[in-house]
C-alpha cells in the first residue's frame, strides 16, 4: 500500500506541474521507459519529466491540428508560444528530418558560450574546405577576421566556411566541435538529434526533429547577443587579407521576412531566425516573432518543396494560431 501511495502522489505532482504547458505525456520527447522492471515509474523518467516541466518548456504529445492550417508541401512544422509555455500547432514534430543550415543555430550558440566576440581568427585552408556551390561568407585563406564578424557571416548569408572557421577556432577541431554539439543536445534533451558537422551540409547521420530544433533555438535566444545576430538585416564585416590589405565583406540575411521580400501577416513583428536548404532537407525556416499581444512565438517549418511554399505556409501557420 505504501508503494502505491507513493506512485499516486508522484502522479498528482506531475499533473499539477505540467497543467499549464500542454499535454503531460512526454514519452515521445525523452525516449525513456515509463515503467521499470518492478512495475514502478522509472526514477530516470520521473526526474526528467519534473526537470523538463520546471524549465517552463512547451511540451507536446503529438500532432495538434488546426483547421486553418493545411500542411501540404512540407514535412514537419510547429508553433510554440514561449511567453505562455504553450504549443499552438504541431505536425510531425518528432519525425526525423535533416536540418540543413538551421544547424548553424547550434553552432552560433556554442560559439557564444565558448569564445569571445573580440577574438580574431586566421582563416586556414581547412576552414574554407566546403563543397562547390555551397553558401559562403567569402572567406579566403589567410584572412584575419573577428569572431563577431564570423557570426554575422554565419547567420546572415549562411556561410558554410564561417561555420567551419568558428567550430575549429572555438573547439580546436571539427571532431571536438561535434563532440561538444552532441553533448549539448543531450543536455537540453534534444534526444532525437545527432550532428556531425557545424554547417548542415548533408550527411545521413546528421539529423534532428522540429521539436528538438525548438529546444535548440529556445536555448539560443536566451542570449541577447544571439538575438542581435538573427535580427540583423545586413552587415559590412571588416577583414584583413593575408597581404595586409583591409577590406569589408558585405553580408545580407537570407530570411525573406526580415529583408522585406516577404510580408509577415498583420499583427506580427519578425524578430529574426535562420533559413536552411539542401536537396534532402528541402526548404527550412526557424523563426522568432511577436504577435499582436506582444508574446514571443517560435515558428518552425522543415521540408518545404520550394521557397515560395515555405514562406506561404509559414504565413498561413502564423495566421492560423493568432
Amino acid at each position: 500500500m505504501k508503494r502505491i501511495s507513493k506512485v499516486f502522489v508522484i502522479s498528482l505532482i506531475l499533473i499539477m506541474i505540467l497543467a499549464g504547458c500542454g499535454k503531460a505525456e512526454l514519452t515521445n520527447v525523452f525516449d525513456v521507459e515509463r515503467i521499470s522492471s518492478t512495475g514502478n515509474p522509472s526514477n530516470e523518467y520521473v526526474s526528467k519529466r519534473i526537470t523538463f516541466a520546471s524549465n517552463g518548456l512547451c511540451v507536446v504529445e503529438g500532432d495538434i491540428d488546426n483547421e486553418r492550417i493545411n500542411p501540404v508541401y512540407i514535412k514537419a512544422a510547429a508553433a510554440f508560444n514561449i511567453t505562455r509555455g504553450e504549443t499552438l500547432y504541431a505536425f510531425n514534430v518528432f519525425d526525423k528530418n535533416y536540418p540543413a543550415s538551421t544547424t548553424k543555430i547550434l553552432t552560433a550558440y556554442l560559439t557564444l558560450k565558448n569564445a569571445s566576440l573580440d577574438d580574431y581568427v586566421t582563416i586556414t585552408k581547412e576552414m574554407i574546405d566546403i563543397p562547390e556551390g555551397a553558401a559562403t561568407a567569402a572567406l579566403r585563406e589567410g584572412d584575419i577576421i573577428s569572431v563577431r564578424e564570423l557570426l554575422y557571416g554565419l547567420m546572415l548569408p549562411s556561410g558554410n566556411d564561417a561555420a567551419r572557421a568558428l567550430a575549429i577556432y572555438t573547439f580546436g577541431s571539427l571532431e571536438a566541435f561535434n563532440e561538444a554539439a552532441n553533448k549539448e543536445l543531450e543536455t537540453i534533451y534534444a534526444t532525437k538529434s545527432h550532428f556531425v558537422n557545424p554547417n548542415g551540409i548533408h550527411n545521413d547521420d546528421h539529423y534532428t526533429s522540429v521539436y528538438d530544433m525548438y529546444l535548440i533555438f529556445n536555448e539560443a535566444i536566451k542570449d541577447n547577443r544571439f538575438v542581435d545576430f538573427i535580427s540583423t538585416k545586413s552587415r559590412e564585416a571588416s577583414v584583413t587579407h593575408k597581404d595586409g590589405d583591409e577590406d569589408t565583406y558585405k553580408y545580407k540575411t537570407t530570411n525573406k521576412f526580415l529583408n522585406g521580400d516577404e510580408e509577415a501577416p498583420e499583427g506580427y513583428k519578425i524578430i529574426g531566425g535562420k533559413t536552411g536548404t539542401t536537396n534532402d532537407a528541402g526548404k527550412c525556416l526557424v523563426l522568432l516573432a511577436k504577435n499582436s499581444a506582444g508574446e514571443d512565438i517560435i515558428f518552425i517549418v522543415f521540408g518545404a518543396d520550394s521557397k515560395e511554399r515555405l514562406y506561404d505556409f509559414m504565413a498561413e501557420m502564423m495566421r492560423g494560431v493568432e
